[in-house]
């Protein structure tokens, strides 16, 4: 079914929808539920944007709305993590542990193509089993991966020779996915500017400001 936006309104990151797109289809596009075996989805209610923009994830696609519309909704989570020790590259050529990243930090971000600054706005902590990507990146299964086609998937999408976005902008491919049940303290960041940041060196999304 249709649906229309994805990637954020005028109004901030969150990922608006026109509120006349198929819930969910939208889930299924964040990474919430399956279409086929279904599952629950977690959606507010906004007021209506200036306009929407379309994005690719987890396989399925959304066209740009570059219009008002009266109405919005946003998938509010789940809420993706990365494990403790994750090392966050910051504004200036340092790293930290995600765990030690506090509200104010500056790191570095992709915006549109251009690395810039950006600043934490809010650090959340959890537990999460873990999926581990060729040997070094460990996320929770809803964190948001970018890949080297600026498209998205969360880590439980993600297959054997997905190409994934490096920080020196070259492609790494998916060699490895290792799994490990055990519950590890996990973190995200929510960024100012609502982009994306680097973690082991490969581009992930901040997290939603609907979804704290």
């Amino acid at each position: 079914k249709s649906i229309w936006g994805g990637a954020g309104g005028a109004y901030g990151s969150a990922n608006y929808y026109t509120d006349n797109s198929d819930v969910c289809t939208a889930g299924a596009q964040a990474g919430q539920m399956n279409l086929i075996s279904g599952g629950e989805v977690m959606y507010t209610m906004y007021a209506g944007q200036n306009y929407y923009y379309g994005t690719t994830q987890n396989g399925i696609s959304s066209p740009s709305y570059y219009s008002s519309w009266p109405g919005s909704f946003s998938i509010t989570g789940p809420k993706a993590c990365l494990a403790a020790g994750t090392k966050i590259s910051m504004w200036g050529g340092s790293h930290k542990n995600i765990e030690d990243i506090k509200v104010g930090d500056a790191v570095k971000s992709l915006d549109e193509g251009k690395m810039t600054t950006a600043v934490i706005a809010y650090v959340m902590q959890r537990e999460d089993p873990l999926l581990i990507i060729n040997g070094a990146l460990r996320v929770a299964p809803d964190e948001v991966i970018y890949l080297a086609s600026g498209t998205t998937k969360t880590a439980d999408h993600l297959k054997i020779s997905d190409q994934l976005l490096g920080e020196d902008g070259r492609s790494v491919t998916v060699t490895a996915i290792t799994s490990s049940s055990k519950l590890a303290k996990t973190y995200d960041l929510e960024l100012e500017n609502g982009k994306a940041f680097f973690a082991d060196g490969y581009l992930v999304q901040s997290l939603n400001p609907s979804a704290r």
